[in-house]
């Protein structure tokens, strides 16, 4: 074989050796998966399997679980109780837009006479309260406390701002029915709606007594409203420390 005809085919071998290595490149690129967080694999900077680093979920071990501050248990109607729990989530940078619980109402022996879940959403650095109605209890039986049990969220980084709303107690009347009168204002300068509004009422010595919430359907730029929380039957005390808690979801669409 002359000498040409060597230097031909080492051309041509070469030339195929590179056809061949883009193509299988090409082929591994298309069909090799791209890193994402929901592919369940650790395969970016992420600090967790598709949690941490370029992921918005947060790692459940870069946080402080949830803590319950306390619950309290109060009769609503014949039969029926309602309960209320105020929940501290303690990280600041990270909430969760659902929250899933339950709660069980107990006697004085720890006896379970019912059960009630839901789901609420945390925003970062909040302090929240968890309110149940109507829950019913059958017989004579009469529950002495709550336990709240709440499943560990997905955190996630906030995706808008918390509006600050400012409140305060206008009026309170307490026969037949108590009715307590509140204002909130929206100082900002965007219009919101269903702004989820708690109400906490205590007496002289702090301790709590009734809960309640209302919605606000939609608040306008500087706008100001009233708003109402009833209960069915009368207190035995004048509220005397009443904390109203106005919430947005950072979560919200």
């Amino acid at each position: 074989m002359s000498r040409w005809s060597r230097q031909r085919q080492v051309t041509i071998t070469f030339i195929i050796l590179i056809v061949l290595t883009v193509l299988i490149g090409a082929g591994a690129w298309y069909w090799w998966p791209v890193p994402s967080c929901t592919d369940g694999t650790k395969n970016q900077n992420e600090v967790g399997i598709d949690c941490g680093g370029v992921c918005p979920k947060i790692c459940a071990t870069s946080v402080v679980p949830l803590k319950v501050l306390w619950s309290r248990v109060f009769p609503a109607r014949s039969g029926e109780w309602y309960v209320v729990a105020q929940v501290q989530n303690q990280n600041r940078n990270v909430g969760a837009r659902q929250v899933n619980y339950e709660l069980k109402l107990l006697d004085a022996i720890g006896g379970v006479l019912a059960r009630r879940g839901g789901e609420t959403f945390i925003n970062p650095g909040e302090t929240a309260l968890i309110l149940e109605t109507n829950i019913p209890v059958s017989g004579n039986r009469v529950p002495s406390r709550a336990l709240v049990t709440i499943t560990p969220p997905t955190w996630e980084k906030p995706v808008k701002e918390v509006p600050i709303f400012s409140t305060n107690r206008k009026s309170f009347i307490n026969d037949p029915a108590p009715r307590l009168v509140a204002a909130i204002t929206n100082p900002s300068i965007t219009d919101y709606t269903d702004i989820e509004v708690s109400i906490v009422v205590a007496g002289n010595d702090e301790n709590v007594f009734a809960a309640s919430r209302t919605l606000v359907d939609r608040l306008t730029r500087g706008e100001s409203r009233d708003i109402y929380f009833t209960w069915p039957m009368p207190f035995v005390e004048a509220p005397a420390v009443v904390t109203i808690l106005p919430r947005l979801s950072a979560y919200r669409p």
